[in-house]
């Protein structure tokens, strides 16, 4: 098929309420809410939890099999979610932006086009700005506008972020602010996905800095007394601030802090919480209540190797609580998680798991008391899912998808889980960027 007729067949199924776009072989893909096998890899820990986890929508990213991939963002805006991700490719650095509505319907880019992608280019790329790591998103829903914070390499460009508006539809509406470096830097990794209440960490050359969003671009910042870090995640609420960085010895460190009205928001308190161990990690706070995806022994050399659980925290007390993660139902091969995300919604905890050849959920409930594991979901079952997963190369009929490059982002609105990935940094031609995904689930129970 031509590619125009392809285009003409995308808008047709688009008019008729589904949605379809081309891979990167340019062939027509449908994905269609009643598309594959519904509800498949699903499994149940309690029963009247609101929360099926029914898959009412799935589609693919934006983007080459040939450029350089960061990793993905998402959050809930109540009638949907907006999503974000980045590709550097030779001289151009893309962001694209797309919004996914609570039905599971992509939302398209305008009048004149059926495909639901905004694209910006930022200026000025170079290799540098593929090394750089982290997205930075937020929307505020009673003034129906977002922040995007996109890092840039610091051997590119005198500048360590550009900072855009975006509007309901999650178009990029203005850029706002660049931020200029305060000195001269060589690695610049910003803290993922979650821009919370305005606050985000850079680690410049692995000195880790809190910063928060202010009208003119970003506030100067307080140097966290951690060492040398690598990554970072940060979690604000009007009660609670809480940091979590990974250092290069193998450590996790939570830096928490509580607030209040009199507390300054560029300087908060910051105590160290007790040490944690892990090689993949993430972060979310409702309150002065933090959950951290960690190691389930306590932090040492030997616990790298040990299973990942969940750890929380109460600010303010001196110990956590342990939660253990589920197996992954119908998962073929070894447990092993290479990246996660979580969000908080009510009374809702959503843990989002990248493992070696799966992407899986796990749904709690009663987090501000006991929470308790009330799903779980191996996702790769359902056929609009599992097309946009990365396979390997040509071999053995059966073999299944090798997932261990994939990064992944998970939202919370009140009915509906939105999620989002990429397939790797660098993938191989024809692969697939990523995709997203819509799951039914309320917030309550």
């Amino acid at each position: 098929m031509k590619r125009s007729a392809q285009l003409v067949a995308a808008a047709a199924l688009s008019s008729a309420g589904c949605f379809a776009a081309l891979d990167v072989g340019g062939n027509l893909r449908d994905f269609r809410a009643d598309a594959g096998s519904k509800g498949a890899g699903l499994a149940e820990a309690g029963s009247g939890t609101g929360c099926d986890l029914e898959v009412l929508g799935a589609g693919p990213l934006d983007g080459t099999s040939s450029g350089q991939n960061g990793w993905p963002a998402i959050v809930g805006v109540g009638d949907g979610f907006v999503i974000a991700h980045r590709q550097v490719e030779g001289p151009s650095y893309r962001v694209v932006t797309l919004k996914v509505a609570n039905s599971g319907a992509a939302v398209p880019e305008g009048v004149d086009s059926s495909l639901p992608y905004h694209r910006y280019h930022l200026p000025g790329a170079c290799p540098g700005d593929a090394e750089s790591v982290g997205l930075g998103l937020s929307f505020d829903q009673s003034t129906a506008s977002g922040l995007l914070v996109v890092p840039r390499g610091p051997t590119c460009v005198a500048a360590i972020a550009s900072m855009m508006s975006l509007d309901l539809g999650g178009r990029i509406a203005s850029p706002l602010a660049t931020v200029p470096l305060a000195r001269a830097a060589l690695t610049n990794v910003m803290t993922q996905h979650a821009l919370s209440s305005g606050h985000l960490v850079h680690v410049v050359d692995g000195r880790p800095i809190l910063r928060q969003a202010i009208p003119s671009g970003l506030s100067d910042g307080i140097e966290i007394d951690s060492g040398p870090s690598d990554a970072a995640w940060v979690a604000a609420t009007t009660t609670g601030l809480a940091v979590l960085l990974q250092n290069r010895d193998g450590s996790l460190a939570l830096h928490a802090a509580e607030l209040s009205p009199s507390s300054d928001p560029f300087a908060p308190p910051l105590k160290r919480a007790p040490p944690l161990a892990g090689a993949v990690s993430a972060l979310a706070l409702q309150d002065r209540r933090a959950v951290v995806v960690a190691n389930e022994a306590d932090a040492r050399p030997a616990a790298t190797k040990e299973p990942l659980g969940l750890k929380v925290f109460d600010i303010g007390t001196a110990a956590y609580q342990t939660l253990a993660l589920p197996a992954v139902t119908g998962m073929t091969g070894e447990d092993h998680t290479v990246h996660a995300d979580l969000a908080i919604r009510g009374s809702r905890l959503v843990v989002a798991r990248v493992h070696a050849t799966a992407l899986s959920l796990a749904v709690y409930g009663d987090f501000a008391t006991t929470p308790k594991l009330q799903r779980e979901a191996s996702l790769g079952a359902d056929l609009r899912i599992g097309q946009l997963m990365k396979m390997p190369a040509p071999g053995p009929t059966g073999q299944g998808p090798t997932m261990s490059g994939a990064r992944v982002a998970v939202a919370l609105n009140d009915a509906t889980i939105g999620l989002a990935w990429i397939n790797g940094a660098s993938l191989s031609p024809g692969d697939d960027v990523g995709g997203w995904v819509v799951l039914r689930c309320n917030a309550s129970p």
